[in-house]
């Protein structure tokens, strides 16, 4: 008990200090749904710091393999080409390829006969089907969808991102509880695009990862994560705050100890 407080300790006493995000151990997937674009192609650079894909793909996402609660991830975003307009993003509290959140930015306002309507702008996304074979293009494209796949949980429209230019954005994955913050920002982080919280509990931990949907030359670099308790398949994490009463319980338990040991 008293070694696994300790690691407790450990994971909290580190968890203000942001790191550098190695991208080389993440991995790619990317769904079959349109059967006209090829899969993703994530190609890394900058000393692994930074990863393109590069490719007009389905729904692709390059995902860290850690299944992650109470974190932040800082990090920017740039579409290098002035080719098309479709979904950027990132995606959070990734259970596996048919749970997951999704935030995710079109560029332009766009209709398509068999996938629906997508506003310019933004949005964040539960994807919650039966399986990965379940999910259609329109459980990605429709922005009034509210199928039983795919529920918008927040969203701005109007405003699209521009080409070739970078912008910041913050998450904060449960670091308050039940609460999960995104804010979106030009590079020189003067003006606010978007900042918006909600409060949704049916991912409380998962895998971080990036995210883009028919939209080539997306660039993610310069990554950043400030605390994060693993959580093993099955088990509750600990709350943050039970772990500021870790100090006073491990005197608690030393002290007993040494009532026992005198008694004896």
């Amino acid at each position: 008990m008293k070694t696994m407080i300790a690691l407790s300790l450990l994971s909290f006493s580190s968890a203000s200090f942001a790191t550098n995000i190695d991208l080389s151990s993440w991995s790619a997937d990317t769904y079959n749904l349109t059967g006209g674009q090829t899969a993703g192609n994530w190609t890394l650079s900058n000393s692994n710091q930074t990863v393109t894909q590069t490719i007009n793909a389905d729904p692709s996402v390059y995902l860290n393999n850690l299944n992650q609660t109470n974190y932040s991830m800082d990090g920017s975003w740039k579409v290098g080409t002035s080719s098309d307009d479709d979904f950027i993003g990132f995606v959070f509290g990734y259970q596996n390829d048919h749970q997951y959140y999704v935030m995710d930015w079109k560029q332009r306002n766009q209709s398509a006969s068999t996938y629906g309507y997508a506003d310019a702008g933004f949005r964040i996304l539960k994807i919650d089907a039966l399986s990965r074979s379940a999910l259609t293009v329109a459980d990605f494209w429709d922005a009034d969808l509210n199928s039983t796949n795919s529920t918008v949980l927040a969203s701005n429209a109007g405003t699209g991102w521009a080409d070739n230019t970078t912008y910041r954005f913050h998450l904060d994955f449960f670091t308050n509880p039940g609460e999960i913050s995104i804010l979106v920002q030009n590079d020189a982080k003067t003006d606010t695009l978007w900042d918006v919280t909600i409060n949704d509990l049916s991912y409380t931990s998962g895998q971080f990862g990036f995210y883009n949907f028919s939209q080539q030359q997306v660039q993610y670099s310069g990554f950043t994560q400030t605390g994060g308790e693993i959580v093993p398949p099955n088990a509750v994490p600990v709350p943050a705050a039970a772990l500021l009463f870790a100090p006073a319980l491990l005197g608690f338990i030393s002290l007993r100890r040494k009532a026992k040991q005198a008694v004896a």
